[in-house]
């Protein structure tokens, strides 16, 4: 009801009978704010092209969506990065998912046809991600790769909350090989190849969130993790163990029981997203630019500088890192709407209109359904972002920010609906 009623507004407010959807020019909007077409993947790409100046120095580009399971945010930002791949050269996509499960969606991205898209969806990891709208995006961008085979699009996961499978991979590639004994105390050394990580009991009181590790065993594992480290460089092919080892040191020291409370758990699975992204980039392509798909909360430069009504302080996120190691090189572009519904497996569905006085009840009374903004030609002047002053964004969790210091863009829709499941 709430996007019928939105449309409605929106077609039936002109009084004099003239089409109101015909576009007006963006002269008439507020400095830095850009009207947008729509969020059809298929529609022309032309009313994004002022991103191309927004990015032109970032080779690391964050997109992404204030909250999951929201299917109006699977719409537009798949045509942000379907125009940051096609026209701006983007060529490695960075997934907040499991970076080993993400080889199945690599492999059907890299050519269609060697594993099916069920499989290549599922190797998204997260139900949030599973949407018609990734599929479509996923198929689109095996075709590019199709057309492009010589300049080609490269897939990966960067998400690093299941040590005991990075574990596994390191039993797996040296399976008789000793200097691993120094991994004994990490989680899921015990586990055979295969084996189910919640037969494990330590894994499985883990995986209830309720209940740390023991200070000591993360402190044995880390010291451990050094030496096999060293031990693994001196090989002929360390890139994956490099991974593995990385992946692994994120994840254990995400359940140690200081990390049990927020900011900290952010803070390790953030530092080592954004070490495995860098990672994976430079094996694959050190200048490549890189497009890392994430909830905002993961995406945004200095995390630590925001106003965030559930954690005090606020935690560095992974576009954070990211930011302190390449600079003005990082960009995040943020996605917001007015009115955003959801439909969250065990969490229930819901729909959210944005608080007077933010951001996004800003924009809606901008009268326009799709608008891009450029933060800092929008800061201060006649633009809608006062400068130096902090706004709430991020309905339906928003966070107080001085918006320019957080993303480089940001993409607005008046309605943002429930996101439509693959697998329904």
């Amino acid at each position: 009801m709430i996007v019928w009623l939105s449309a409605l507004l929106f077609v039936g407010c002109s009084g004099d009978g003239e089409d109101s959807a015909v576009e007006q020019p963006d002269s008439e909007l507020p400095t830095g704010v850009h009207r947008l077409s729509g969020e059809d993947f298929d529609l022309p790409l032309s009313d994004l092209a002022p991103l191309t100046d927004m990015l032109a120095d970032a080779s690391v580009v964050g997109v992404g969506e204030s909250i999951h399971f929201s299917g109006g945010f699977h719409r537009t930002r798949a045509r942000v990065m379907k125009k940051l791949i096609s026209e701006d050269d983007f060529r490695i996509v960075a997934l907040e998912g499991s970076w080993q499960r993400a080889y199945t969606t690599r492999s059907y991205v890299d050519s269609c046809d060697s594993v099916d898209l069920d499989l290549a969806m599922a190797g998204t990891t997260f139900g949030a991600w599973q949407s018609q709208e990734t599929a479509e995006f996923l198929q689109w961008l095996c075709g590019y790769n199709a057309q492009h085979p010589d300049d080609p699009v490269t897939f990966v996961g960067v998400d690093v909350q299941e040590p005991w499978t990075d574990m596994q991979l390191l039993h797996n590639l040296w399976p008789d090989e000793p200097t691993l004994d120094e991994l004994s105390s990490c989680l899921g050394f015990a586990l055979e190849p295969g084996q189910d990580p919640s037969s494990d009991p330590t894994i499985a009181r883990l995986m209830t969130g309720t209940v740390g590790l023991e200070q000591a065993e993360t402190d044995a594992c880390l010291v451990g993790i050094d030496r096999v480290r060293t031990w693994v460089q001196s090989q002929s092919d360390p890139y994956v163990s490099i991974l593995a080892l990385t992946a692994l040191q994120a994840g254990q020291t995400l359940y140690t029981p200081d990390q049990l409370s927020d900011p900290a758990i952010y803070e390790a699975r953030d530092a080592g997203m954004a070490d495995l992204l860098l990672l994976q980039r430079e094996e694959i392509d050190p200048a490549a630019r890189t497009l890392y798909w994430a909830h905002n909360a993961h995406i945004l430069a200095n995390g630590d500088q925001i106003s965030d009504p559930f954690r005090s302080p606020p935690p560095q996120t992974a576009g954070t890192f990211l930011a302190d190691r390449l600079g003005s090189d990082y960009a995040a572009i943020g996605f917001g709407a007015h009115t955003v519904s959801w439909d969250w497996p065990g969490l229930g569905a819901d729909t959210v209109v944005s608080s007077e006085g933010s951001l996004e009840a800003s924009l809606y009374a901008l009268n326009e359904p799709f608008l891009l903004i450029d933060a800092e030609l929008a800061t201060g002047g006649d633009g809608v972002l006062a400068a130096d002053e902090p706004v709430d964004f991020g309905n339906p969790n928003p966070n107080g920010m001085v918006i320019r210091d957080h993303y480089r863009a940001l993409v607005y829709a008046d309605v943002s609906d429930a996101m439509i499941s693959w697998w329904q």
